[in-house]
């Protein structure tokens, strides 16, 4: 599976990431990083809001709406 999101898009997680984290919002991806095992793609995304990063599978986050 191949990379859905660029570095600099922003991102909003969703469902299980969301939920467990109690982070909703808006991230900007910084880094792709390497596919798992399982052939998922992983990002690193930053909170411009709170500044910390977390590292995501690709279902766990979707495009952010533009305001």
């Amino acid at each position: 599976m191949l990379h859905t999101f660029q570095v600099g898009q922003l991102v909003r997680a969703t469902g299980k990431f969301s939920d467990q984290t109690g982070q909703e919002g808006v991230y900007e991806v910084v880094r792709l990083l390497a596919v798992d095992a399982d052939g998922m793609p992983k990002y690193r995304i930053k909170s411009p809001k709170l500044g910390t990063e977390r590292v995501v599978n690709q279902p766990e986050i979707a495009k952010a709406q533009q305001a």
